[in-house]
């Protein structure tokens, strides 16, 4: 995740308050500005399917992604093909050298922190969290590279954001959202095409964007596993053909009694103690292991660590 201002800061489309945010600070950058194709510092084309919109209940709000039209001159020719239920598949040579997904919010009010996620055509492309705000208001601004997800980008499709939150007469904050997605190109000639590979699909291997409450759909506790079937369009006798390479993709986030789990000294609310390892099979084998690292969300020992 990179956090960052890759333009000045009175560029930035900040969701519109109908109050005003006089007295809002920026937070600290928590990482350098994101870098861009060379000779590109300003995107060809930047879409926004999600303007101001308002998350005030545990409703995923649904958008549609529309690709970048021809007349902006960053239009997108390269086939694509809609795998139905499942992503998009197509070769490997591209549009765009550099696609960035812009997260930009502000809130006002009192509020806890609450977790989220943006998808598109059903793949997840952000896990995040918001900071809590006060009554003078705030604003933040996360912006992420997800080039590698460049084919979903060159069909429209459903644009998906869930942070489940909560509003009563005590906690009255309600983010506001903007998402776009900007597109660049470098003046570069060479061929996008990065390896001799034929083509290149993302498929999801859960479409939790279908679930009342999508980011919900996601939760596991203590050694129950999340079972996911692979796609059909898959393996050998598959629509796509055989594989040759594949990478799998895993977003995990703790939260509820979870949140704190790398201090669980004992067993803890969730129990287990405190280490916490996420295993991946395959038919039964052993794929893959990651040691997730802590995350204090400001809602955790001090909101300014956030």
């Amino acid at each position: 995740l990179k956090r960052g201002n890759p333009f000045p800061r009175e560029t930035r489309e900040f969701p519109e308050n109908p109050i005003g945010l006089p007295n809002s600070v920026s937070p600290v950058d928590a990482d350098p500005p994101l870098a861009h194709p060379l000779g590109s510092t300003e995107p060809c084309a930047q879409v926004k399917p999600m303007v101001n919109v308002e998350v005030n209940n545990s409703n995923p709000i649904r958008a549609m992604y529309i690709t970048p039209g021809k007349e902006s001159g960053c239009g997108c020719d390269a086939a694509a093909e809609t795998i139905p239920h499942y992503g998009v598949s197509g070769p490997l040579q591209g549009c765009w050298d550099q696609v960035v997904l812009n997260f930009a919010a502000s809130q006002v009010g009192r509020q806890y922190d609450r977790y989220g996620a943006v998808w598109l055509h059903g793949v997840e492309l952000l896990r995040t969290t918001t900071p809590e705000p006060n009554e003078e208001g705030i604003t933040w601004y996360i912006e992420k590279d997800v080039t590698e997800y460049e084919i979903l980008f060159r069909k429209p499709g459903e644009v998906v954001l869930n942070i489940p939150n909560t509003v009563t007469e005590t906690y009255t904050g309600i983010p506001l959202v903007n998402i776009s997605f900007s597109f660049y190109c470098s003046n570069s000639t060479s061929p996008k095409d990065k390896s001799g590979h034929d083509g290149v699909t993302v498929l999801h291997l859960r479409n939790a964007t279908d679930a009342e409450t999508p980011i919900s759909d996601l939760k596991v506790q203590g050694p129950e596993p999340q079972v996911n079937v692979l796609p059909p369009v898959l393996g050998r006798d598959g629509p796509l053909g055989a594989a040759t390479h594949a990478q799998l993709k895993v977003y995990a986030s703790g939260h509820q009694c979870e949140e704190f789990w790398w201090i669980n000294a004992q067993a803890g609310s969730c129990s287990g103690g405190c280490y916490r390892e996420i295993l991946v099979y395959v038919d039964g084998l052993l794929a893959g292991a990651a040691l997730p690292f802590p995350v204090i969300y400001t809602g955790g020992i001090n909101p300014y660590l956030w």
